[in-house]
């Protein structure tokens, strides 16, 4: 949703993004594309209306799933070279229910308020903006 957002200016309409469960993975996309102006508000309104009743329904902590969908977000401009990303990002990061997941030092560094559990995967470790310095047990 951000990435058409920033570089042209356009939404999908929030009736044609859908999710479904493919062979144990999310799948996320658009089912047909009627482009809409783009705002912060119609991006995060247009996203929360596709993820939050997946987050809902999952049998996983729903603060745990905010704050990974907040580092997500928190990466996109950095994946995706887009610095413009970064204002859209921030405004987007302090509203609920993404606000309060990421811990930032001195604007740019940041961890997850919370643990995805990603080193619990074997041989994985940490991950980039875990809480842990280490791996617990470990």
């Amino acid at each position: 949703m951000l990435v058409p957002a920033v570089t042209h200016g356009i939404a999908p309409e929030a009736s044609s993004l859908m999710a479904r469960h493919v062979d144990g993975a999310l799948e996320l996309g658009v089912r047909s594309l009627t482009p809409m102006r783009a705002d912060p508000a119609r991006v995060r309104d247009s996203t929360m209306q596709v993820l939050a009743p997946v987050i809902e329904h999952l049998r996983a902590s729903s603060r745990m799933l905010w704050a990974n969908v907040a580092a997500s977000l928190h990466a996109v401009p950095r994946v995706h070279a887009l610095p413009p990303a970064t204002a859209w990002c921030a405004h987007l990061l302090a509203e609920d229910p993404l606000a309060g997941h990421l811990e930032f030092r001195g604007g740019q560094a940041r961890r997850q308020a919370t643990c995805c559990l990603f080193y619990r995967v074997p041989g994985a470790g940490v991950c980039g903006d875990c809480l842990f310095e280490v791996a617990p047990g470990m």
